[in-house]
């Protein structure tokens, strides 16, 4: 199993970042265009792509301009029971965000560990400009 831990900070309160990454209208500004969400621990975020491509995460820890946390429950890749987490602190020029995707298991049926991080290095980007300039890359189809 493997993890991934990236750090960035964004120039945006926390608690803009918790929504940008908790509910539908933030999630489908920087990942995809097809996102349902409920603000809600226990609820499922879900995630769609092209071609049949779902990511179902439950939603385990949320707490407004602090955190969220996911447990991958259904993924086109090696994901299923990874967390990923979102952790928030508040910092002079906005927020540090420290990014999780713990107990990974890749290369089977997914992704290698490379592309895994290679693909969030870039969502990530995309999540810390939608914030700072309101126009973020995500996926649409």
């Amino acid at each position: 199993m493997s993890d991934i831990i990236q750090e960035l900070t964004i120039e945006a309160t926390p608690e803009n970042v918790f929504y940008a990454l908790a509910m539908p209208d933030g999630i489908t500004g920087w990942w995809s265009n097809h996102v349902t969400a409920e603000l809600k621990v226990g609820s499922l975020t879900e995630v769609r792509f092209e071609n049949g491509g779902v990511f179902k995460m439950e939603i385990i820890d949320l707490e407004v301009g602090k955190k969220v946390h996911w447990s991958v429950r259904l993924s086109p890749h090696d994901w299923e029971g990874s967390t990923i987490t979102w952790d928030l602190t508040p910092i002079s020029k906005g927020t540090r965000l420290l990014f999780g995707q713990h107990d990974l298991m890749v290369g089977d049926t997914g992704y290698s560990i490379e592309e895994t991080r290679a693909g969030w290095e870039y969502f990530l980007g995309s999540l810390k400009s939608y914030l700072e300039t309101g126009k973020g890359t995500p996926y649409v189809y």
